[in-house]
């Protein structure tokens, strides 16, 4: 057979004896409209005329003839032969035989494919990735494949380089939504995320190359605005100013198309020098303005003082832009729990006895000739007509949240005098100078706590969350504590501005737990929490097993001596206080059963 074919000077060959390579870069899989529509009209051509370019052949195993080019060719002959009703075996094909090693014959495929119309970027990029497969991506092989095609190395170069983007954009590139210069844009971009999000805008605003190339660049911050060493940048694939020159887009602003890399970095850089921040605004920190929206945060007035709890709290910030510059009105705000917030800024308490009562108009006090004392007598008697028209369930609610607040000031006071006291005399290398430092560092570092919960077996979210991990760290076994100086612990610790929210007396009470400290045997009975009381509820208080003022032989003498024949509901406020405070009485130990609720 190789003889015969030898013999003639365009040999024909019928089509059953050849055979498709495997390295062919045109794919006929799926083909688009518009090339079925020109292989059908190439194979009216060849049914009606024959085939006039012979196929480029070599023969491999046996007598089958492998296609080096006209796969096309090749298969429009096919519909051509069933069109005219003959067989593969009757259908004769013209044909160059090349005496061809797989090398050659790959290269011969690829300049003549190369060379025809029809070849689009995506199968041209897939042919280059092929050759270079074979031959070795070195700069020998880039070098032939540049003479052979006439294709300069750069540009062969960056057509692979495509091929390295997401399948889904190279699956768009290969149906024909998208072009080259779309695909190139997506690689000026770092990272699968933001490549697949920028194809998806794309597609849905059906962006031209120049959309897509401003709508990148206008995603991408300008590296003048950098406030971080920009040493790096300088050579950076993702610096724009450099890129351009390799895809000639014509921008020289020089831009960083790696935003997520610029913002860490940028941020790190105001973290570090925040110091000119603090001064200016009293924050403690900043957030970047396109990281918040815009219930998630609170801007304090121009007239509004920061209190007191914001100064040292790691969530009172100043939002600002990529650039550092502070956005308008908000170079102080509150990210952290809106009760918080609101509690400072926007609640406004009003006492029982201050409640606005309508008066007569002949009980209105005149405040410039009116003294102190008679302004004082007419609250109380207004304080009494309010609370006689409250229900019994009125009354008992506002007794209780009375109760519950001076409790709160009291255990307060009390354990701010003995955590200190009892800190200071803790062993250095103690277990619960390890403990109290490891919570200190949750309570006052955000990123400290996520590690310390983290580490403690506590879910990123849980209820009472500083509570929960008081507890947590109590429970831990000794050996599992990291050593911390025991100078660090007293002022977080005492400090009302450095605990935040409702959990933070619930956080000191663990903490005297973690001390041994017993708020019942240990409180002492004191002026201020006295004062809060009403007669009724001192001379009850007195009663309680626990307390038994009433009993005290120093309380009683004392009474005795300056208000003889008297019962204790007989007595006024002020009188029962001096039997209390003036007897000598040993107040510690005195706590009252609400104190301990």
């Amino acid at each position: 057979m190789e003889a015969s074919i030898a013999q003639l000077k365009t040999p024909e060959i019928p089509l059953s004896l050849l055979c498709l390579n495997s390295y062919n870069a045109r794919k006929f899989e799926n083909p688009s409209p518009e090339r079925k529509a020109a292989l059908d009209e190439l194979a009216a051509s060849i049914a009606a005329k024959g085939i006039i370019q012979p196929l480029l052949v070599r023969q491999v195993e046996g007598d089958k003839f492998e296609i080096i080019a006209g796969e096309r060719r090749y298969r429009a002959a096919q519909i051509a032969a069933e069109a005219k009703g003959l067989s593969v075996d009757d259908f004769m094909v013209p044909v160059t035989l090349s005496e061809s090693d797989d090398q050659d014959a790959y290269e011969k495929m690829l300049i003549e494919n190369d060379q025809r119309e029809g070849l689009t970027p995506f199968e041209r990029a897939q042919s280059y990735q092929r050759y270079l497969d074979e031959r070795g991506n070195t700069l020998d092989s880039l070098n032939f494949l540049s003479e052979t095609t006439g294709v300069p190395v750069h540009a062969i170069r960056r057509s692979v380089a495509l091929l390295s983007l997401p399948q889904a954009v190279l699956d768009k590139w290969q149906s024909g939504q998208i072009s080259q210069g779309h695909v190139e844009q997506f690689t000026r971009l770092s990272g699968e995320e933001t490549q697949l999000k920028a194809l998806t805008a794309c597609l849905q605003n059906n962006w031209t190359v120049k959309e897509l190339r401003t709508a990148i660049e206008n995603s991408s911050p300008a590296l003048e605005i950098a406030r971080f060493d920009q040493s790096e940048c300088k050579t950076c694939q993702h610096n724009s100013s450099l890129m351009s020159s390799l895809f000639a887009d014509g921008s020289e602003q020089g831009k960083c198309l790696a935003p997520k890399c610029f913002e860490k970095k940028q941020g790190e850089h105001f973290t570090n020098n925040w110091s000119k921040g603090k001064q200016l605004f009293g924050t403690n920190g900043f957030r970047f303005a396109h990281r918040l929206t815009a219930p998630e945060r609170e801007v304090l007035a121009e007239d509004q003082k920061s209190a007191e709890r914001c100064l040292s709290c790691p969530e009172f910030v100043s939002i600002v832009d990529l650039s550092g510059k502070v956005a308008d009105g908000a170079n102080r705000a509150c990210v952290g729990a809106k009760k918080c917030f609101e509690e400072l800024y926007l609640k406004v308490e009003k006492k029982p006895e201050e409640a606005p009562v309508a008066q007569p108009q002949e009980d209105t006090v005149d405040t410039d000739t009116a003294s102190k004392k008679d302004c004082e007598q007419k609250k109380q008697g207004n304080a009494a007509k309010a609370s006689s028209s409250l229900s019994e369930d009125e009354k008992a609610k506002r007794a209780q949240a009375k109760s519950q607040k001076r409790c709160l000031e009291a255990r307060e006071a009390f354990y701010a005098e003995a955590i200190k006291e009892r800190i200071d005399a803790l062993d250095s290398n103690s277990a619960q100078v390890l403990r109290l430092a490891l919570l200190c560092l949750a309570l006052s570092s955000s990123e400290a706590k996520s590690c310390i919960k983290s580490k403690i077996g506590l879910d990123n979210y849980c209820r009472s969350e500083k509570k929960t991990i008081a507890e947590k760290l109590q429970q831990t076994p000794d050996d599992q504590l990291t050593q911390i100086l025991q100078a660090s612990l007293t002022e977080p610790l005492l400090k009302n501005d450095s605990w935040q929210g409702e959990a933070m007396p619930e956080v000191r009470r663990v903490v005297g737990s973690i001390l041994g400290i017993d708020l019942q045997s240990e409180w002492t009975l004191s002026e201020n929490y006295l004062k809060k009381l009403s007669q009724a509820e001192i001379v009850a208080f007195g009663e309680e097993d626990g307390v038994k003022l009433w009993e005290d032989e120093k309380v009683l003498a004392y009474k005795e001596k300056h208000y003889p024949k008297k019962g204790w509901m007989s007595l006024k406020k002020g009188e029962i206080l001096d039997c209390i405070l003036k007897s000598g009485a040993d107040l510690k130990g005195k706590t009252p059963k609400e104190m301990l609720g």
